[in-house]
């Protein structure tokens, strides 16, 4: 287990979800955006975005220390339960995909899954938080 660097070096699970219009679709291409583009022109320059198809994977895989993290806005409890549990026992956290969230409800249907570091988690999840800005999806609560 190595400590977090930041956004820059990460290597963020994704899901695109179901809404390919609207604002929910609007606020992940913004974010996904934010993340790719260059530091010269407002992005974070991440490493690599991943897109399995699957929150639990995704999860598991953020667990296991093989991506940094992922975010979602949409996904039902269903698809995070176990995999959330399998997160906070190898040491990772979850938190809100808003921010400020830092103690999200199972069924929050917003997720940010950090994995497990020996330092940096709260630093990285407030500057993932910082690309989110004042966007918002509708899903969950307020």
């Amino acid at each position: 287990i190595s400590p977090l660097q930041g956004l820059s070096p990460a290597c963020i699970a994704i899901e695109f979800g179901s809404d390919r219009q609207g604002p929910n679709f609007d606020l992940n291409l913004d974010v996904f955006a934010t993340l790719l583009r260059t530091t010269s022109t407002g992005g974070r320059f991440v490493n690599s975005l991943r897109c399995t198809g699957s929150a639990a994977i995704a999860i598991c895989r953020v667990a296991a220390g093989q991506q940094d993290a992922f975010w979602e806005c949409g996904s039902w409890a269903w698809d995070v339960a176990a995999a959330w549990c399998v997160l906070v026992e190898a040491g990772g956290i979850m938190v809100d995909g808003h921010p400020g969230g830092w103690n999200p409800l199972v069924d929050n249907r917003r997720y940010l899954a950090v994995r497990p570091a020996t330092a940096g988690q709260r630093e990285f999840v407030e500057e993932f938080w910082d690309v989110i800005g004042e966007g918002r999806s509708t899903y969950g609560p307020p």
